[in-house]
C-alpha cells in the first residue's frame, strides 16, 4: 500500500514534552548547583520543587499523548497486513475539527478512520459515551468519554463538502477503530459511523466499488491540502 504522512502532530507533540522535561531537568541540576555553592538550601530546594511540579505535568500530558500514538501504530500496523498495493492511506488529514487519524482508499471505498486506544468497557446509548475500567487497586469506575463520533462525523461531512466542490462524489464510510486489545464494546444504537475492534476492520471493508479514477482524484485533492 502507499502510505501519506500529512502530519506527526502526536508524535511531535511526545518530543515536546520530552524535551521541556530535560529543560526542567537541567534547570533544577543548575539550581542544587547554585544552592551548594551559596550554602543556601532554600535557593536549590524551591526551583527543585517547582520543577518537580512542572515535569510532572508535563509527563501526565506526555502519557495521554503516548497512549493516542500506541493507537495509531497498532492501526497502521494492522492496515499493512491486510491492505494491498491498490491502496492509498493517508494519516493525520486536516480538516475542519482537527485530524482525521487516517483515510482509506481502495478499490472498496472511502474510509475515513478515527483511532481510540481506549481499554475497558466502551458503550454507547442515549447520546452518550461510557467507558468502565478497572483501577490500579482493582476497583471498577465509570466516567463519561470524549464523543468520538461526533469529530468523525463533522470531518466526514466537512470531506464530503471539500470533495463536491471539484465534482468528486463518493461515498465515505466511517469508522471509529477501538486498537486497545482490551476494549470492549457496545455500540449498537450508534449510527452515521460505525464503531469496531481493530481485528474486524478487514471484514468491515467491503466491496463499494469506487473506481481507480475516482480514487486518484480524491487522493490529488487530498493531498493539495498541504499544498
Amino acid at each position: 500500500m502507499k502510505e501519506i504522512y500529512m502530519s506527526n502532530h502526536l508524535k511531535d507533540t511526545v518530543a515536546k514534552h520530552n524535551r521541556m522535561i530535560g529543560l526542567i531537568g537541567l534547570g533544577a541540576a543548575a539550581a542544587a548547583a547554585a544552592g551548594a555553592l551559596l550554602a543556601d538550601p532554600i535557593t536549590g530546594v524551591v526551583p527543585i520543587m517547582a520543577g518537580a511540579a512542572m515535569a510532572n505535568n508535563h509527563l501526565k500530558k506526555k502519557s495521554i499523548f503516548e497512549i493516542g500514538l500506541k493507537g495509531e501504530n497498532a492501526l497502521r500496523d494492522n492496515l499493512r497486513e491486510i491492505l494491498t498495493d491498490e491502496h492509498t492511506v493517508l494519516y493525520n488529514v486536516p480538516a475542519e475539527k482537527g485530524d482525521i487519524d487516517c483515510i482509506i482508499i481502495g478499490p472498496e471505498g472511502l474510509y475515513a478512520i478515527e483511532a481510540k486506544n481506549h481499554k475497558g468497557v466502551i458503550t454507547y446509548a442515549d447520546s452518550s459515551w461510557k467507558q468502565v475500567k478497572r483501577s490500579r487497586n482493582g476497583s471498577f469506575h465509570t466516567g463519561s468519554l470524549k464523543n468520538p463520533s461526533f469529530q468523525l462525523i463533522g470531518n466526514i461531512k466537512w470531506l464530503k463538502g471539500y470533495l463536491a466542490r471539484y465534482n468528486i462524489k463518493a461515498w465515505i464510510n466511517g469508522l471509529i477503530v477501538f486498537t486497545n486489545p482490551d476494549a470492549i464494546i457496545s455500540t449498537d444504537s450508534l449510527n452515521t459511523v460505525k464503531a469496531i475492534k481493530l481485528k474486524e476492520l478487514k471484514s468491515e471493508m467491503k466491496n463499494n466499488m469506487l473506481a481507480e479514477p475516482v480514487r486518484q482524484s480524491i487522493e490529488t485533492r487530498l493531498l493539495r491540502l498541504i499544498g
